[in-house]
């Protein structure tokens, strides 16, 4: 079994501005990032530059990820999609996600739940036939995968707003909108209705993989 403990991404807030172009210094970065030898202190450099190498320009970019060369738009602001922008991947769970593809492979379902940006799924496309079923049950986040997978002409990727439980029904959702400097984050949090699942999917894969219901 394979368990991962992602970093959430923050809410989405609205319309992006268009991403940039990587300076020269920023491929530099990334360059190290993806092909150093050396992986002790990698992060640590990449969190300590980053910011001089895009120097003035917007932190938005896209992604090349190494998962069969999907994009993914991310923002170097934030440490999780910093990650996948020099490094290709989610550095911190490499070794997760290499058990993960090896799972992949032969699988009959695949599901990744609690998906957040997507790179379990799109990990999963990129070695195996399956079509995995993402799902994640803050609205903004989803939006987030539901854009990566319109960048890459996924149709086919399920997403799904919602969570998993042994029932079905609703429950609140806290959430916790980026800070703004002078504001503390129990002032900022706020709460949705999210909707709940025991049941995934109907096909008969489905059906025939899954059991009744989930603990």
């Amino acid at each position: 079994m394979c368990v991962a403990l992602a970093l959430r991404l923050p809410p989405w807030s609205g319309p992006e501005p268009p991403p940039m172009p990587s300076s020269t210094p920023e491929k530099f970065l990334m360059l190290y990032s993806r092909s150093f030898p050396i992986r002790r202190g990698k992060l640590r450099v990449v969190n300590s530059l980053w910011r001089a190498t895009a120097g003035d320009q917007s932190t938005h970019r896209v992604a090349t990820l190494k998962h069969g060369r999907f994009k993914m738009p991310c923002d170097l602001g934030e440490m999780l999609q910093r990650q996948f922008y020099f490094f290709g991947t989610y550095f911190l769970e490499e070794d997760i996600l290499s058990c993960w593809e090896a799972a992949a492979k032969g699988a009959k379902l695949i599901l990744d739940v609690g998906a957040n940006a997507g790179i379990y799924s799109l990990a999963a496309l990129a070695i195996s036939p399956t079509l995995p079923s993402a799902f994640e049950p803050t609205p903004e986040i989803a939006a987030r995968l539901h854009a990566t997978a319109m960048l890459n002409g996924l149709d086919h990727l399920n997403v799904h707003e919602a969570a998993v439980l042994n029932k079905n029904g609703q429950a609140a959702l806290k959430a916790f909108p980026r800070r703004t400097e002078g504001q503390r984050r129990d002032e900022l949090h706020f709460t949705r209705t999210l909707r709940f699942w025991n049941r995934m999917c109907k096909n008969s894969m489905c059906r025939s993989v899954l059991p009744g219901s989930f603990d």
